[in-house]
Formats: structure tokens, sequence, C-alpha cells
């Protein structure tokens, strides 16, 4: 069975977090925004609000050496914003 190495996480509504999806990698993952304007990762438990946490910019990446991305939160300042995870 193939494993799916990719995916995106959409932040529909700008400050409210969002949820990552039940996917597990021991390697942790890269993050990458698709559009113009910045994003936000942080640990379920640390913060609700995007200002507190690990940036994403419009023209960079981040990595997360978290082994399920359900245990982290992603935040955006424009609508609709879609996030792209890679398995590290």
């Amino acid at each position: 069975m193939a494993i799916d190495k990719t995916g995106h996480i959409t932040v529909t509504t700008a400050g409210t977090p969002v949820s990552g999806p039940n996917v597990k990698n021991e390697g942790g993952f890269l993050f990458r925004i698709h559009s113009v304007g910045s994003a936000a990762w942080f640990f379920d438990n640390d913060s609700t609000a995007a200002a507190d946490g690990y940036p994403i910019d419009e023209f960079g990446s981040s990595y997360s050496p978290v082994t399920n991305l359900a245990d982290l939160k992603f935040d955006a300042g424009t609508n609709g914003t879609i996030i792209s995870y890679t398995m590290a």
C-alpha cells in the first residue's frame, strides 16, 4: 500500500485556528503556504494565537519535529490560506 507523503490544510477563516489531520511521521513535517501572506503553526496546547506560533512566510518553509499533525494547530492572516505539508 502506498503512503501519501504530502497533503494540505486550509485555514478557512483567518484568526480561527484549524487542527491538523491525523497524519503520523517519525521524521516530522515541512510546511509551505500557497498564497500571498503568512501563516503559523503551533502546538495544540501552547496557544490559540498565530502571533505566538512558528511562522511560515509566503517565500519560505517551516519544519516541525512533531510526529503527528493532529498535535498542531494552524492559523493564517488571510481567509482560505492553504498550507501544504510534506513528510520530512
